[in-house]
């Protein structure tokens, strides 16, 4: 483990009317781990290892870690289910129209710490039961068709009323039989390309027998692309959450939650339970990034094809963001939450803000060489490509000094 001290440029942000102006560079001075991950394991690709049916083919980029260190990643209309040595350990679903089969590929799995494993599959969510820790059976318990609820439609209705609506189950957590934790999304239909940005509602509910209690309710304007997709996250920014080991949710709005004072742009993270409602936010300062000419670049040759007025406006809408939003992802592992920033050392490695979220308080900054997708009781995980170019599950062991132990 090593230490760096580096100087952090933080700025002034004068606000506009039109377009985004400059920072005045201020100096702070703040201390960063570095070399904090070793990779430890590496699998899906061994086939002296791997029967051919755990060999990861085409998968999901989504996936999840149980509390027993089970990683489980959508593949084939399937589950493939690693143990923490990354041995298989079981399959679960296929295709099919059959209880626990997926018609569409699932994606989106989650465990809660209950262990209920959920997979969002489109027409719906499968609900499994894990017996116990260090059981190998998953049990199919029922397909949740959220959407269709009367609960769900009547709060769509609700938010956007008199207009086209369209819902989008995100992200669920299972607490029992008759509780979970449901992130959706609604949208208002576009109807004309002069409708470049009708209103996005992003919400958490947490959801009791006949009754969906409101936890989180954001409601933004991002760029919809023309065709369905809305505007590209580091133009816009997005919402981001996660829940933390004691019936918590942690959540921000990269677009919304964000302030800029005399002297110090910050990002705010919001804390809620979901058992009392009792609810605090976190304050941190953060540096304002420049998007570089090559991510726009990247847009452009991705989304503007046609010299039309919606894509005009996409091209300008680009060009005149000058500055990432302050994050880019946050990820939780038991009450320790991880932020990450669009700032990044001469080497690449991403700057890691850390929290405590019992005390509310920040803890240090970390550089991660990678961006994981799960981090799990002091491991990182991610999904990569290995140098013969098949898909792999990488393993990384955390520096305790990063959990300030």
């Amino acid at each position: 483990m090593r230490y760096s001290a580096i100087l952090i440029v933080l700025a002034i942000f004068l606000t506009g009317c039109s377009s985004e102006s400059d920072y005045v560079d201020i100096e702070e001075e703040r201390t960063v781990l570095t070399d904090v991950l070793t990779l430890e394991l590496s699998f899906g690709a061994d086939e002296e290892k791997l029967e051919d049916e755990f060999l990861l083919a085409g998968p999901i980029i989504l996936f999840c870690v149980s509390d027993a260190g089970d990683v489980i990643v959508c593949d084939e209309y399937r589950l493939k289910v690693f143990d923490d040595n990354g041995n298989g350990k079981t399959i679960i679903g296929g295709m099919g129209q059959g209880p626990g089969e997926f018609q569409y590929p699932p994606f989106s799995p989650t465990v809660s710490h209950t262990g209920y494993l959920t997979v969002n599959a489109f027409t719906g969510i499968n609900v499994y039961y894990l017996k116990t820790v260090d059981s190998r059976e998953y049990v199919f318990k029922e397909k949740l068709n959220l959407n269709r609820t009367p609960l769900y439609v009547k709060l769509a209705e609700e938010k956007l009323e008199n207009e086209l609506v369209s819902t989008q189950i995100e992200k669920v957590y299972q607490i029992n039989e008759d509780q979970r934790i449901v992130n959706f999304s609604i949208r208002g239909e576009q109807r004309t390309r002069d409708t470049y940005e009708p209103p996005k509602f992003d919400i958490i509910v947490f959801e009791k027998p006949d009754t969906l209690i409101e936890l989180v309710n954001y409601v933004s304007n991002p760029v919809r692309i023309f065709g369905g997709l809305y505007g590209w996250k580091p133009f816009y920014g997005e919402f981001d959450w996660d829940i933390l080991d004691d019936s918590r949710v942690v959540f921000t709005h990269s677009a919304i939650d964000v302030k800029s004072d005399a002297n110090n742009p910050k990002y705010f993270l919001h804390i809620t339970s979901f058992e009392t409602f009792e609810s605090f936010k976190i304050t941190q300062s953060y540096l304002p990034v420049e998007i570089p000419d090559s991510t726009k670049n990247e847009y452009y040759n991705k989304y503007y094809s046609e010299d039309t007025e919606h894509d005009r406006y996409l091209k300008n809408y680009v060009k005149e963001k000058k500055y990432f939003p302050p994050l880019q992802d946050l990820i939780t592992d038991r009450h320790f939450i991880f932020v990450f920033t669009y700032q990044q050392n001469n080497e690449g490695e991403i700057l890691v803000d850390v929290f405590d979220a019992n005390s509310g308080e920040f803890m240090h900054s970390a550089y991660f060489p990678i961006l994981p997708l799960v981090i799990k009781d002091g491991y990182a995980y991610r999904r990569t490509k290995n140098e013969e170019g098949f898909d792999v599950v990488e393993k990384y062991k955390i520096n305790p000094s990063v959990y300030g132990k």
